[in-house]
């Protein structure tokens, strides 16, 4: 039986991570992993009109919990995490290591902020939209900017209770009445919630290969797997796959026991099925993405 980690995944999503002009990469450093030393995430490939390098992204995220929980923020594309001292990369996946963060000597004089090389740096200028209003899901939701676009407060209305927030195929749009970023609307489609037999722990093993498995969807998305420490912040090695949606996806024996060799506060996998959809507003990309989440923590 797979345990909660709705809590973990939740302030993860609602203020873990600090903005750049970046795109998206959960377990890479800002100017850190390259496009040749990181697997290429779905943010990173939502649009071909503009390469994504050249927009900064804004991200509008509705999500389901396998456990029953429902989530949904807006933020700046992008954060900053530990530089990385060593990948691996074998089929799908990627092993990360992050190396140790350079302190600033001097100290940075507020409101810089020291950055992983040891350098000091004015902060990015909070992004919004204004309030953003997303349809198409079996109840109301209303994201409402908080100081100054910091963060996005999710409305429900009605809150939902089932953790069912929307229906596989279902038109999902949001639209922006404008901020920073101009007015928008951008749509993508409702997926289906994921089923797996993974285990909890899934008994890894340093000489044999984790194959994971799960019922794919007939009207597909991106599948991503991640095993990683669950604690605030990305200080540990971790591995991070993606895969269309097959069904099945192996975590090669050689990054397994890379990722044992290292410590983890708090271990966990998840497993998430996503679909986005975006519109660029040069220099912005607005990518809405719509996903459902399992996974555990022990």
């Amino acid at each position: 039986m797979q345990r909660s980690w709705v809590l973990p995944a939740i302030l993860a999503l609602l203020g873990c991570e600090q903005g750049s002009d970046r795109p998206i990469q959960d377990a890479a450093a800002d100017a850190v992993i390259s496009a040749d030393s990181a697997p290429r995430r779905p943010e990173d490939a939502v649009s071909d009109s503009v390469p994504s390098a050249d927009l900064t992204e804004f991200h509008v995220r509705v999500l389901e919990f396998g456990s029953g929980g429902v989530g949904a923020t807006a933020r700046r594309g992008g954060h900053l995490d530990p530089p990385v001292s060593e990948s691996l990369i074998v089929g799908p996946c990627t092993f990360i290591q992050p190396a140790p963060w350079d302190f600033c000597d001097p100290a940075c004089v507020p409101p810089e902020q020291c950055r992983s090389d040891g350098s000091c740096t004015m902060p990015k200028e909070p992004l919004g939209a204004g309030d953003i209003t997303v349809t198409g899901l079996t109840v109301g939701l209303v994201l409402s900017p908080e100081t100054r676009y910091q963060y996005y407060q999710p409305e429900f209305d009605p809150e939902p209770t089932d953790g069912d927030l929307f229906e596989e195929g279902a038109i999902i749009e949001a639209t922006a009445t404008g901020g920073n970023v101009p007015p928008f609307a951008v749509s993508v489609t409702g997926i289906a919630a994921l089923q797996t037999d993974l285990p909890c722990p899934p008994g890894l093993d340093s000489d044999s290969d984790l194959v994971v498995t799960w019922e794919p969807s007939v009207g597909g998305g991106t599948i991503r797997f991640r095993m990683a420490s669950s604690n605030h912040g990305n200080h540990y090695s971790s591995i991070l796959c993606e895969a269309s949606d097959t069904g099945e996806l192996t975590v090669d024996h050689s990054l397994v026991a890379a990722w044992l060799s290292g410590w983890h506060p708090v271990d966990s996998w998840s497993l998430e099925r996503s679909q986005r959809g975006s519109i660029d507003l040069p220099p912005y990309r607005v990518v809405l993405t719509a996903s459902h989440s399992v996974g555990c923590s022990w």
